[in-house]
């Protein structure tokens, strides 16, 4: 949880709580300015083309919480050979940040996951930023394969930042996903799979890598140079 949280300064998306509206923004501006627009995670339009996308700083950093079984570390050249699909969708998004706008839904932070989504998050971008905007991440998948249409483990987790008007000639907010968590074997979230419960499958699934020991960033070192 040590990362800068630049990227993540001047948020102004609108949280309600208990009828209230809070704001977090580091420079002070007129109320006439606030966003007067909130983040609906359900009808949000994230595929629109104004819709920035950048990477976090630290987002190819790796983790492995053996505790909740998770990990997104990649193996070593003596461990494995990177999958092919993990292969196909890094360099996806490495030539195409955008391509996180298709098949983007909300993440929700409750349920039985919801320890489980705070505890990976948090790690990222720190506790006190997903307690106030839970409700503002994302999951998108990136599809793989020769026809670019085989949905495999690969997700992509952002974040949904809403930037106020600060001059007049702006007639709107600026929005921009963050792209915060990359999980390459679907254990951000797991799902059932085939005849196994969710929980089955996350842990078959740990079990496979949870020797891993290489960094994202060993591999792809200058994957956050490719903001769109």
């Amino acid at each position: 949880m040590s990362m800068s949280r630049d990227i993540f300064n001047n948020l102004s998306v609108l949280k309600n709580n208990e009828g209230t509206v809070e704001k977090i923004i580091k420079n002070r501006i007129s109320a006439r300015n606030f966003v007067t627009e909130s983040y609906n995670p359900i009808s949000i339009n994230a595929t629109k083309p104004d819709v920035k996308v950048k990477f976090a700083e630290n987002v190819t950093r790796s983790m492995n919480i053996e505790e909740i079984f998770f990990s997104n570390m990649l193996p070593a050249l003596e461990q494995k050979a990177l999958d092919p699909y993990i292969v196909d969708a890094f360099n996806s998004l490495r030539g195409n940040p955008a391509i996180i706008k298709s098949n983007c839904e909300p993440v929700s932070c409750s349920g039985v996951h919801k320890d489980r989504i705070i505890r990976i998050l948090s790690e990222y971008i720190g506790e006190d930023i997903v307690d106030l905007y839970g409700d503002y991440f994302r999951k998108s998948d990136i599809l793989t394969g020769i026809q670019k249409n085989n949905r495999g483990a690969f997700r992509v987790i952002s974040f949904y930042k809403v930037d106020p008007i600060i001059h007049k000639k702006q007639k709107h907010s600026k929005h921009t996903l963050i792209i915060t968590l990359i999980d390459p074997y679907h254990l951000f979230i797991p799902s059932k799979l085939g005849n196994k419960t969710a929980e089955e499958a996350m842990k078959e699934q740990y079990n496979k890598i949870r020797e891993f020991s290489m960094q994202i960033a060993d591999e792809y070192p200058v994957l956050i140079e490719h903001d769109s």
